[in-house]
């Protein structure tokens, strides 16, 4: 039995937001996404400061890669272009 994945989602686009909760629930991988607009507090918050942050976004810009790892994210990876990266787990250009 696989352990139930436990993930805080933050996007502003509904439409990643659906598909980014909607696969690995299709290729059998259970889990518990819970998407949220904004997630500037995260780490300074004691409860959630110790969870690994990963920003999923696109492109795969130098600056946001910088912005995103002194706002203290773990790791940045881009975002699929199209569904089928969605689901095969292809990055973004």
């Amino acid at each position: 039995m696989r352990a139930t994945t436990e993930a805080l989602l933050v996007d502003d686009n509904p439409g990643d937001t659906d598909l980014t909760t909607d696969v690995p629930s299709q290729n059998s991988c259970p889990s518990h996404i819970h998407p949220v607009l904004e997630g500037a507090e995260v780490k300074s918050d004691p409860t959630s400061g110790t969870i690994p942050i990963l920003v999923f976004s696109s492109p795969l810009v130098p600056d946001d890669i910088a912005r995103s790892s002194d706002a203290g994210a773990n790791n940045y990876v881009g975002k699929p272009s199209d569904l089928n990266g969605f689901v095969t787990g292809r990055e973004g250009p």
